[in-house]
């Protein structure tokens, strides 16, 4: 197995288009596998995380503590090239959600702020 830089990764921006590398292509994964609801990708009905399930719960530490435990479900899954430091839910209302992540690449750790 060959091992890939960060920088090795491209992305297309859903927004703007724009082709997107390193940090700005994690930030665009972890985007992509938190707000994909499991079982709407039909090429893989595992991919994805339970975190848009919880967005129309009424928040409360409960929702929240499930919100945190979703992130970090879903990334440990998915997104090999990081390890998880902390999820913060920047804020939280009925159908919208901030959280930034504390994680660690390549013993870098790095804030990613509204990843969603």
């Amino acid at each position: 197995m060959t091992l890939r830089l960060l920088e090795d990764f491209k992305g297309v921006d859903p927004v703007t288009g724009a082709t997107v590398s390193g940090d700005d292509h994690l930030r665009l994964s972890l985007r992509t596998i938190l707000t994909t609801l499991i079982g709407s990708c039909v090429m893989d009905r595992d991919f994805g995380s339970r975190v848009p399930a919880l967005l129309d719960a009424p928040i409360g530490p409960s929702v929240i503590a499930d919100l945190v435990a979703a992130t970090a479900e879903a990334i440990y899954r998915w997104e090999p090239r990081v390890v998880l430091k902390r999820v913060l839910v920047a804020s939280a209302a009925a159908g919208r959600l901030s959280i930034d992540l504390l994680v660690e690449i390549k013993g870098r750790v790095v804030l990613l702020e509204g990843v969603v």
